[in-house]
Formats: C-alpha cells, structure tokens, sequence
C-alpha cells in the first residue's frame, strides 16, 4: 500500500523567542515491511543548525537550531512510504519489537540510576534512556500519572510480562 503522510506542527509565541533547539523524529523509518519513497522536512524560520542522525533504536531524527528572534515556528514534514501486506499470522505485531526476557522494576531503575564512574574507577556508561527520566517546565511528572503506574511498578514485577 502506497501511503502519504503530511504533519505540521505550528508554534506562536506571545513575544519574541531568541533561540530555540528541536529536536524532531517525524521520518518514517525504512523498515522490512515498509520503503521509505520520499521524505521532506520544511521548517519557518529556516534553521542556523540542520543536523540528521538516528536514536538508540535505529530511528531516523533531525536536530534543528534557530538563533534569530522568532514569534512562531512551523515544522512540516511530507512522506510518501511503501507498506508491504503481512501474513495474517502477523498481523497486529510491530517488525522492530520484540518482548526481552525481563529484569525486576528495581533493578531496571538502580540501572537508571546517575554513576560518575564504575566500580573499577572507569568512566560511566550512559543509557540514552535517561533523558527521559525527569521531567522539565513544559513536561512536568503528573502525580496522575504516578498513581496509575505504581501498582504496574510494584517491586519484583518484572517490567515485561
């Protein structure tokens, strides 16, 4: 199935915005069930900074920096991808995901845990993960959302079951 995706996403601002750094993952990613045709990122104001590379998972993203002072900012992306029909034993499974053998929640946050270095004296290894451990200004931890998922995170539960 041939498909075409078009997202825009628009800001205004109530008063000048001096710089701005993005980061923006809206390219579909070229799997074994999909071809990536085209893709097309537009975004007003031009960026100084126009960067691509891929995340921890293999996923296709842009970093993008805009130092003159702008009241609004609009990001679109157009792409047009190839998906490929799945056998009916497959349908409704994700290609790039599968359900790992799973470790306890504690263990999965002593992971996450900050280490300035190891037990040998070495360097610290860090998890991409970790950047979305805490929350910021805009995107704040919503206590909502702590009540619902601490009986999901009791201890010795495994995080996949």
């Amino acid at each position: 199935m041939r498909i075409s995706i078009l997202h825009e996403t628009r800001y205004e601002y109530s008063s000048d915005v001096e710089q701005a750094h993005h980061v923006a993952m809206l390219q579909p990613a070229a799997l074994s069930k999909q071809q990536l045709l085209s893709h097309e990122l537009r975004i007003e104001p031009p960026p100084e900074v126009l960067r691509t590379s891929t995340d921890e998972n293999g996923f296709p993203r842009a970093y993008f920096e805009i130092a003159a002072p702008h009241r609004s900012l609009c990001v679109t992306a157009k792409s047009e991808v190839i998906t490929a029909p799945q056998l009916a034993s497959q349908a409704g499974k994700l290609d790039r995901v599968g359900v790992p053998v799973s470790q306890s929640w504690e263990s999965v946050a002593a992971a996450m845990r900050y280490q300035a270095a190891n037990a040998a004296g070495g360097a610290f290894s860090f998890d991409a993960a970790q950047s979305y451990l805490h929350g910021s200004p805009l995107a704040p931890i919503d206590a909502a959302f702590l009540n619902y998922v601490s009986p999901l995170a009791s201890p010795s539960l495994p995080v996949f079951k």
